[in-house]
Order: structure tokens, then sequence, then C-alpha cells
């Protein structure tokens, strides 16, 4: 099975298990969209959906992949009770293109503990604890500019960056 076909089996198989356990379904991403006009035509379920991103847009994906998340988007939309995102630009976009009204939901770490002194040990573990540093965190993927934030800290010696992702699980683009 290609890679950008496997999350679809999963998705699926994860909204078949919700149906039974739960009255309301979060739909994170659209891989398993194709099952959603059977769940609000057949059942009182009520669906929240995330496209999470403009997935059908990315470099990463065969043209058959785009033609099915494009597809996708359009199920997940159209046969979800409320579109959510978690920032503005999403939402615009599902709110222009699919004429719904969508709801933004951000999530961050204003509400975290600061100020907080680093053990000796965490600072010989973690160097950058000893001085202030910017955390910037996000799967490594070329849409998400990780390349050009790390070319505009490179240029500025007197800042740190710490950038936390899943760099052993990406092809080396960068």
């Amino acid at each position: 099975m290609p890679t950008e076909f496997k999350a679809s089996p999963y998705d699926t198989l994860s909204i078949l298990h919700a149906l039974f356990r739960s009255d309301v379904l979060l739909v994170l991403g659209v891989a398993g969209a194709w099952l959603l006009p059977f769940v609000k035509l057949f059942t009182g379920k009520k669906i929240i959906i995330s496209i999470d991103g403009i997935e059908w847009k990315r470099d990463k994906w065969s043209l058959p992949a785009k033609l099915y998340l494009w597809w996708a988007e359009k199920l997940a939309v159209r046969f979800s009770h409320i579109d959510i995102s978690d920032n503005e630009s999403i939402q615009d976009y599902t709110s222009l293109r699919y004429k719904t009204i969508s709801r933004v939901i951000e999530y961050g770490a204003d509400h975290t503990k600061v100020n907080l002194t680093p053990t000796s040990e965490n600072i010989e573990k973690y160097p950058f604890l000893s001085k202030e540093y910017a955390v910037k965190v996000c799967r490594i993927e070329p849409e998400n500019n990780v390349h050009t934030i790390v070319k505009v800290f490179s240029e500025l010696p007197d800042r740190t960056l710490v950038l936390v992702g899943n760099w052993k699980k990406q092809p080396v683009w960068y």
C-alpha cells in the first residue's frame, strides 16, 4: 500500500470503533472521510471535523493521493456538523471554499509555569537552559518551513533555537 494511503484504513476503523462508543465523533484529518456521509445519514451521531491542513496541496503526496485528499476534504466538511480549526487561515479557507461557519480553537502554552529554575543536572544535560531560548515544536516537513526558521536563527548568533520534531522519520531535505 502506498505510504499516503496508510492513514485511510486506520481512520476508517477508528470511526467505526467510535460509532459504538460515542455520541460525538471528533475527526482529526480527512483520510477516513469517505465514511462520514453514511455516519451522518444513518446515525444520530454528531460529527466535528478538523481538516488539520490543506493536505491535498502538499508536495509530498502523489497525484492519486492528492485527488483522494481533495475529495475527502469536501466530504469531511460537507458531512460534519461543525468544522473547527486551530488557526484562522484554515478557518478562512474552509469558510470561503465550503461556505461553512468554522470555529477556531487555538492551542498554545500560555498557561504553563514560567521562571522555573533548572537544576544543575538539567543544565548539564540541556545547556540551552542556562540562557534565553526560543522553542519550535512541529512535524519536520517542508510545509512547516523549518528550513526558513533554521536559516533565520543561524543568522542570529545571540539567539538560541530549540527545535523539537520527528527528525528520524523524515527524508533528508534540510
